[in-house]
């Protein structure tokens, strides 16, 4: 994919300590369900943020629901807020983060 100039700075680079911090989470048997491995290709992605926030102590916007400890135990798939907790990385759902950065409409 060709980025223009102006989108590139929208992303960070995948450097060393992000791999690792991916390579990381996903060796934790529990946090290895933020992938659902009946998707690939689907929410890989989850991982890179989740690991990014960890390496540059950024907070983690998204509208999933965490699962309760009792069920991700069985579950196939648990969602970014759960292995944010277990990382202890501040996890804000969209209506949270508008209010943090007081955002009026």
């Amino acid at each position: 994919m060709c980025l223009g100039k102006k989108a590139k700075r929208f992303f960070l680079p995948l450097d060393n300590e992000i791999q690792l911090a991916v390579a990381e989470i996903l060796t934790d048997p529990i946090n290895s369900k933020v992938l659902d491995k009946k998707k690939i290709g689907k929410n890989e992605a989850d991982v890179f943020v989740i690991a990014t926030a960890k390496v540059y102590g950024f907070k983690v916007v998204s509208n999933e629901k965490y699962v309760q400890p009792i069920d991700v135990l069985i579950a196939r798939k648990i969602g970014i807020p759960n292995v944010c907790q277990n990382l202890n990385i501040p996890h804000l759902n969209f209506l949270e983060f508008l209010r943090e950065q007081n955002w009026r409409f």
